[in-house]
Formats: structure tokens, C-alpha cells, sequence
């Protein structure tokens, strides 16, 4: 929450002089993102679609989480690496990065088990040039592995038309 909250402050008061110009129209991209494995929580990556047009956003994703410690922390049921498909939507805000506020399903299957989960999600995509973006983004799962995870994704998106 904290990388999110100063990406805000600093996305709200910075005018950089030769700024790249904000994902605005309609944008089809393909993002790959990752999250890293730490404290034990799953290392997730996802490869998938990023459209944007007329201030909304929607998102496809095929996801893999690598449960790492999960299997063995007692507060969390289930583990295994799960993999799945994620589909979110949600409303753009253009600012000199662009913002979005999303939510999502995660389906997947795990140990041959069916999971699922929903998220809500806050993100943002800053464009670097006219075909790649980085992206980041804040999510969390609601009852995966039977408690809440929290994930921050970082990632980069290549635009196609």
C-alpha cells in the first residue's frame, strides 16, 4: 500500500517536461506481469491482454501462483501452485500516468482441486514510449489458499492495434 500511495502523490504533483503522452482512446496491450515470492507469500506471474476506451479498462489474464511456504502455514487451507485465468474491469483516470481502479475473478485449478477467488484492484500504466508501458499494480484476493493475500505486480505491456 505504501509504493501505491507514494506513486499517487508523486503521479498527482509531477509535470515532467517532456512528458510521454497518457493511454487515452482506444488501447489493446499485451502485459506480462510478476510478483515476486517474499515472506513466504506465492510468487505470482500473469501474460495477458490490456484494452482501454472510453475511460474504462478491461483485462485478461492467464495467471500462475507458485505457492512457495503457503503448503505449510496452518492459517491458509489448500496451497499448491494454482494455475488460472483472470478477468477484471474497471474505470481509467488519465492524469500524466494513468490510474485505474478494477475489479476482478480469478479461476484456476490447484492440486486438481477448482479455485477461485475475487479482487479488487488499483493500478497504474505509465506510458514509457508510443509501444511499451510499464505497469504496477495492487491487488487482493479475497479467500485464496483461505485467508486473504494482498499482491503488488510490476510489469510492462506492449501496445498493438
Amino acid at each position: 500500500m505504501r509504493i501505491t500511495t507514494i506513486l499517487l502523490i508523486l503521479a498527482a504533483t509531477a509535470t515532467p517536461v517532456q512528458a510521454a503522452p497518457v493511454v487515452s482512446g482506444e488501447t489493446t496491450q499485451l502485459r506480462m506481469e510478476q510478483r515476486k515470492d517474499s515472506e513466504g507469500d506465492p510468487r505470482i506471474s500473469t501474460l495477458g491482454a490490456f484494452g482501454t476506451g472510453n475511460g474504462k479498462m478491461a483485462r485478461l489474464d492467464l495467471v500462475y501462483m507458485e505457492a512457495g511456504e503457503v503448503v505449510n502455514d496452518p492459517e491458509r487451507k489448500g496451497g499448491g501452485n494454482v494455475w488460472g485465468l483472470e478477468i477484471s474491469a474497471g474505470y481509467l483516470i488519465p492524469t500524466q500516468i494513468t490510474f485505474y481502479l478494477a475489479g476482478g475473478v480469478m479461476l484456476g485449478v490447484a492440486q486438481g482441486e477448482f479455485v477461485s477467488s475475487f479482487y479488487p484492484e488499483v493500478g497504474l500504466l505509465f506510458r514509457v514510449s508510443e509501444g511499451v508501458s510499464i505497469t504496477a499494480s495492487k491487488k487482493r484476493y479475497l479467500k485464496l489458499y483461505g485467508a486473504t493475500e494482498d499482491a503488488v505486480l510490476l510489469g510492462l505491456a506492449l501496445s498493438y492495434r
